[in-house]
């Protein structure tokens, strides 16, 4: 957490309004703290809470529930973005995507994969996006891989996407000027 967060505030000081998702563990859940935690960072960083995500899957509501639940809603409120991460896969109801406050959902890849192919996910997919945005989520599509997903997905009223059409992972020396000639920069 803290790295990304230095990341961001780099990148931040360079122009670049880059927004930074942080995998958070079910095991950092339970152990307390973690809004905390975010916000003493992001204050001793100074980084603005809306340049910075938690990510967290759905098997990560179903232990301590109240822990969670009391760490997003606290992290919301400061505008730090709380995502559940590859959406679908876990063994929770959709009781939680009803219960908890949260900014965004993003939809695994293994959903994204075949939707250009397969008519069932196609339709899967399009009706999760109906549902987060019924919910007013923001919607992230993961593991995107060609234009035509893309273009579809974007049909289907898809937020963002994430995956290797746009880019592989890279280390910051590569991805810094990969983004400063792709992204608009403050002055």
């Amino acid at each position: 957490m803290l790295q990304a967060i230095k990341q961001a505030v780099a990148w931040q000081q360079q122009g670049l309004a880059v927004n930074v998702g942080v995998n958070v563990s079910a095991r950092q859940f339970q152990r307390g703290n973690v809004a905390g935690r975010v916000i003493s960072l992001l204050n001793r960083y100074n980084l603005s809470p809306d340049l910075f995500s938690i990510e967290l899957t759905e098997t990560s509501f179903m232990h301590s529930a109240d822990k969670t639940r009391s760490a997003i809603s606290e992290l919301l409120k400061l505008g730090v973005g709380v995502a559940i991460d590859d959406f679908g896969t876990g063994y929770s109801s959709l009781n939680y995507v009803r219960t908890l406050a949260l900014s965004d959902l993003k939809i695994d890849l293994s959903f994204i994969r075949n939707i250009e192919t397969s008519d069932k996910d196609r339709r899967l997919v399009e009706a999760m996006i109906a549902m987060a945005h019924a919910m007013d989520f923001k919607v992230i599509a993961e593991g995107v891989e060609t234009r035509e997903q893309l273009a579809l997905l974007t049909r289907m009223g898809c937020d963002q996407g994430q995956g290797y059409l746009f880019s592989r992972p890279q280390p910051e020396e590569i991805i810094t000027p990969w983004l400063k000639a792709n992204m608009m920069t403050k002055k």
